[in-house]
């Protein structure tokens, strides 16, 4: 092998770790926050105690393998006639509750409007929910009225994000009522069909009452003014035994062609208030001993934050609910039917086997640094060591981000401040590149330097590899002294690429993580969302590996514009296509499901690092 053989080996090595290193920490969950260094498994063999009843008695499993209650089907228009819905609303959020159980049957975020462009809160539609509202009418309704239930509250006037899975009436399919949002259930009987009479209904607040044999139980449900909060009351009496309070399921958000399910709690740890991140169970899992303050229930940009206000639970229980039970919209679309296939979870909190009044904050909404920010300053104004901050779960964790957290940080704070400044979201992303490029310039023209070298000595190179051809060993000792007599040092020119890690994992956590990138369109038609791929051409069903059902053009613009650096890197040797193909398409295939807004990022990275060699060659040539 020649040295520039043997160096591109190197640089292909080295783009192998970052691909394996990208495809571990991104694919898997991307936009899944990991969790501080400790992570907490939840599965059946690490956990001290772990329940078989999360579901109400009438549908536990009694073994893993047994099949749970299927969807309620439209074939009981007398029972669904007995429910009412009622209807809390302010700019923030839907919350549709149930006479039923008493529960919120749904929690719908309001989609941004053209005259609402400068509203942070609003939540820009992405590809199902153009999909679901042009094809799929019967399932865009908000709240859904196609079960026969009698609806009391304003009419909606705007289309809505559904945070929580609901029905699909298109398809007949009706979710049991222990999937709800802020359901209870027992250890010891069904509460789900529960019905509850209306004692109150306002603006701001809806009292439910039920009265049975052994319990009575009250339940308030009141708009709080900080964003997307909902304060949950429960006023019992009577059995108090065995009682939980359920999250919801997420719906289903697919990021990098993966969906990003993530249950992560806050508790306190000793002196300080810890943030761990759960590794998800295949059925089910209860989480003890633990002096918790709050769990969060996601997926991807969006999710559910319970927070018990006036008790101290020990843990939570988390279950698996398969898609039989509790599909996803996203089942709805021909092209993501297998994704929407994708399982849900659900988390449960317990209550205190006592009579008395319990309070839960509840927030429902997204998962952004600057909401959850804010929301911490109105109901967290006080830090200190064990302060309950929301804003922890925006950022993502793992053994990684010990180093690229500062560095994320930094660029979370820029790229907003571009984006103002040249109103254009790619142009932002090209700035932010330009000036990670003028930061790490030291770093970049040291490797340019020494690629330069090399390349003007390949003449020598050839000759002593020409020289000594049938003596291999003799050529790799006389290319070594040259290099050495020139201060070249072909294994340091990794350094720089090694500097820039930092900045690069920077980089990918905020361009996976900015919820201002979930559906900003650069080009309709084309790129509609920077926070996903981009689709030129796009059919039913997946025909070719990798490519699936769609054609993602920047990924391709991406791997040419690689492929032309490499060459030219490379003009004046005889460097071999193959390696530089090898890499080429490995980037092509890495990068291929990930969003738009990685893809400008890295092509913009690339395009300005070919200025900075041309630079370097014209100061050589000078």
């Amino acid at each position: 092998m020649s040295q520039s053989d043997h160096r591109q080996a190197l640089r292909i090595a080295f783009a192998l770790s970052i691909s394996l290193l990208v495809s571990n920490w991104f694919l898997p969950y991307w936009g899944h926050s990991k969790a501080q260094p400790d992570r907490v498994v939840a599965s059946e063999k690490s956990l001290a105690n772990v329940s078989m009843e999360f579901l109400p008695t009438s549908t536990a499993l009694s073994s893993p393998s047994e099949k749970m209650e299927q969807p309620v089907f439209l074939n009981n228009e007398e029972e669904r006639s007995k429910e009412t819905l009622l209807v809390l609303e302010n700019g923030f959020f839907q919350i549709v509750v149930s006479t039923k159980g008493g529960s919120l049957k749904e929690i719908n975020l309001p989609l941004i409007q053209k005259e609402e462009k400068n509203n942070i809160y609003a939540v820009r539609p992405v590809e199902i929910d153009k999909w679901v509202s042009s094809f799929s009418p019967e399932d865009a309704s908000f709240p859904l009225q196609k079960e026969g239930a009698l609806m009391k509250g304003p009419p909606h006037v705007v289309q809505y994000h559904p945070l929580i899975r609901r029905s699909l009436p298109s398809q007949k399919i009706f979710l049991p009522h222990y999937t709800n949002a802020l359901a209870l259930f027992s250890d010891y009987e069904d509460l789900s069909q529960l019905h509850y009479s209306v004692l109150s209904h306002t603006k701001d607040e809806i009292v439910l009452i039920h009265t049975g044999p052994t319990r009575k139980i009250r339940r308030i449900f009141q708009l709080e003014d900080s964003p997307y909060l909902l304060s949950a009351k429960i006023e019992l009496e009577g059995d108090c035994r065995g009682l939980w309070m359920t999250s919801g399921i997420p719906e289903t958000e697919i990021l990098s062609n993966q969906p990003s399910p993530r249950v992560q709690f806050r508790h306190i740890k000793g002196n300080l208030s810890a943030f761990e991140n759960v590794s998800l169970p295949k059925t089910h899992a209860t989480l003890n001993n633990l002096n918790l303050q709050w769990v969060s229930n996601g997926n991807n940009f969006f999710g559910l934050i319970l927070e018990p206000l006036s008790f101290a639970p020990s843990g939570f229980r988390l279950q698996m609910v398969p898609s039989e039970v509790a599909p996803t919209r996203l089942s709805l679309m021909p092209r993501h039917a297998n994704k929407g296939f994708a399982p849900g979870y659900q988390v449960a909190l317990p209550l205190p086997n006592q009579t008395g009044s319990y309070e839960v904050r509840v927030f429902a909404g997204p998962l952004w640094e600057r909401i959850l920010r804010e929301v911490d300053e109105k109901v967290h104004p006080i830090q200190h060591p064990i302060t309950p901050s929301y804003c922890c779960n925006w950022s993502s964790q793992g053994w990684f981000s010990k180093i690229s957290s500062p560095f994320s940080k930094l660029l979370a704070y820029l790229l907003p401040r571009f984006h103002a400044f040249t109103g254009s979201w790619v142009l932002a992303i090209v700035l932010l590149t330009l000036f990670l490029r003028i930061v790490l310039y030291p770093f970049n023209a040291w490797a340019f330097r020494s690629m330069e070298k090399v390349r003007r000595l390949a003449p020598q190179v050839q000759a002593i590899q020409e020289q000594y051809r049938d003596i291999p060993h003799k050529a790799q000792a006389e290319i070594f002294a040259l290099y050495k007599q020139h201060k070249i040092n072909p294994i340091l020119g990794l350094l720089p690429l090694l500097a820039q890690m930092p900045f690069l994992l920077g980089m990918f956590e905020v361009l996976k993580s900015s919820f201002e990138l979930r559906g900003a369109s650069v080009v309709p038609g084309w790129i509609d969302n920077l926070a996903a791929p981009d689709v030129l051409v796009s059919w039913s069903y997946p025909v070719l590996p990798i490519i699936g059902n769609q054609i993602h053009l920047l990924p391709i613009c991406l791997a040419f514009s690689m492929y032309i650096q490499q060459r030219w890197a490379m003009e004046g040797t005889q460097q071999k296509r193959t390696p530089t193909l090898i890499m080429t398409s490995l980037f092509l295939c890495m990068f291929y499901k990930f969003p738009a807004g990685l893809n400008i990022y890295w092509m913009s990275s690339i395009l300005l690092g070919m200025a900075q060699q041309a630079l370097t060659r014209r100061q050589k040539l000078n």
